[in-house]
């Protein structure tokens, strides 16, 4: 099964979420469709980053990516409940890499 990364700054908590929350709603939200092989947090240049890694259902790259990026936005819409998050960016493993994909054509549809 093809591996991404779901990466988001996360700029503030809301209301009584505890920042040592964080993690585990985000597992929580993204295990609630797809296998979730690991979450962190790192904090590039200053900035707190949640990273998601998960699998999505083999099919073919165009599905995946599409599958990837829609697993993306609702996991943007439903951690702005516990957290205020800058974006989104999706990562695909390619040989052994997490590259940065862009955005599949009709992917907001």
């Amino acid at each position: 099964m093809p591996s991404y990364r779901v990466l988001a700054e996360v700029m503030a908590v809301r209301g009584e979420t505890r920042p040592t929350d964080v993690l585990s709603i985000a597992r929580d939200v993204v295990s609630r469709t797809h296998l979730v092989e690991k979450v962190s947090l790192d904090m590039p240049r200053g900035v707190p980053v949640v990273t998601v890694r998960c699998v999505v259902p083999e099919s073919n790259d165009d599905a995946e990516d599409h599958e990837a990026f829609d697993l993306a936005q609702r996991y943007l819409v439903a951690m702005s409940e516990f957290v205020d998050m800058r974006r989104v960016e999706v990562r695909r493993r390619v040989k052994g890499r997490f590259e940065p994909i862009a955005r599949p054509r009709g992917a907001d549809d």
